[in-house]
């Protein structure tokens, strides 16, 4: 299992999954909204790979522009 540092800007498996059901998507949309295929998202919501910095800051913004259209 891989080790997640709290300090890190690397999401744990827990913060991602719950960002995503914070919005609503399925982890199918939810990897269309960075671009990647599901079984790239799977692996980093179960644990088996770190999701990129980088896009984790792009699914944030994602999230965020999401919730302003619903409000």
């Amino acid at each position: 299992m891989i080790k997640y540092n709290e300090n890190s800007n690397i999401p744990s498996p827990q913060q991602i999954r719950e960002k995503r059901k914070s919005v609503k998507l399925s982890q199918s949309k939810a990897a269309e909204l960075v671009k990647r295929k599901l079984r790239a998202w799977q692996t980093w919501e179960y644990g088996q790979c770190k999701m990129p910095e980088g896009l984790w800051e792009l699914f944030k913004i994602k999230c965020k522009k999401i919730k302003e259209d619903f409000d």
